[in-house]
């Protein structure tokens, strides 16, 4: 019996130890040849979503650009996003979530809700770290 966890302790031993050097070579950009990927197949060579470059597949990501037309075209408590102070937010997870009710965050959909938000929560820290849980992107002209 002890032979096993010995034998247990040592594979999760090495496979930290492989994990921990893929990360750093993935994050120093070195290639990485693996064998039995074939001939000139390298890992760490492009970047993989959701993983090398931060983002996930099929979100938004936070260097996304939104015009208010954009926005407007999410407008409902199913697909909400709001523009605050030149950012945009996709508050349509938070909508049930809202202490002040789902009132309060489905008035702000499909538009700029600087004002509303500000009137509310204006220089508050808790409702500040929240709204930057949801942003996707910025506002442009």
């Amino acid at each position: 019996m002890k032979k096993i966890i010995i034998g247990a302790v040592v594979v999760v031993i090495l496979a930290i130890g492989a994990y921990a050097y893929f990360q750093k070579q993935s994050n120093n950009n070195n290639p990485v040849s693996v064998p039995g990927n074939g001939p000139g197949v390298e890992v760490g060579s492009a970047p993989i979503p959701g993983i090398a470059d931060g983002s996930v597949p099929g979100k938004p990501t936070q260097t996304d650009t939104y015009t208010l037309s954009e926005v407007a075209a999410h407008a409902t408590k199913s697909d909400c996003y709001t523009a605050i102070r030149g950012s945009v937010y996709n508050l349509t997870s938070w909508i049930s979530q809202h202490p002040g009710g789902a009132k309060a965050i489905e008035g702000l959909c499909g538009k700029d809700g600087t004002d509303a938000f500000v009137k509310q929560h204006g220089g508050k820290s808790k409702p500040e770290e929240t709204l930057a849980g949801f942003k996707v992107g910025k506002m442009v002209q």
